[in-house]
């Protein structure tokens, strides 16, 4: 379950695990705008219908990130591997940022919101949504 502590302004949820919801206001109820409908609705919800968003590819590419490079398979990686990019941020594909000097595991979009607002800095600076 997603911690109200760990929510901000501008991250992205799943409303009743099932719709992509934008958090407008944390208060005793969190306040949720639904996103990529073609009418936004607007609800307060309890923190237990509201859950994290697990980071994938799309994600990555949805939030304005694009493949910087694209490296083949070896010993080490036998998959191989690829590198996205976007303004400071560079992420590997098993979802590893590097961020003042240590790499990171991204597990949720709202945590890589949350880093790109420490990062970058000021909350009007977060990820666009983008669909």
């Amino acid at each position: 379950m997603i911690q109200k502590n760990d929510l901000r302004i501008g991250n992205l949820v799943l409303v009743h695990n099932h719709y992509v919801a934008e958090v407008i206001s944390i208060g005793d109820k969190i306040g949720v705008k639904t996103v990529g409908e073609p009418k936004a609705n607007i609800d307060y919800l309890d923190l237990e219908f509201i859950s994290s968003i697990t980071i994938k590819e799309k994600w990555l590419l949805d939030l304005g990130f694009g493949i910087k490079e694209i490296y083949p398979k070896n010993e080490i990686h036998p998959k191989g591997w690829i590198i996205y990019e976007k303004d400071e941020f560079t992420i590997t594909d098993d979802f590893r940022l590097q961020i003042f000097g240590k790499s990171v595991k991204i597990e949720y979009v709202h945590n890589l919101q949350n880093l790109y607002i420490v990062k970058i800095g000021g909350f009007s600076t977060y990820f666009p949504i983008i669909f």
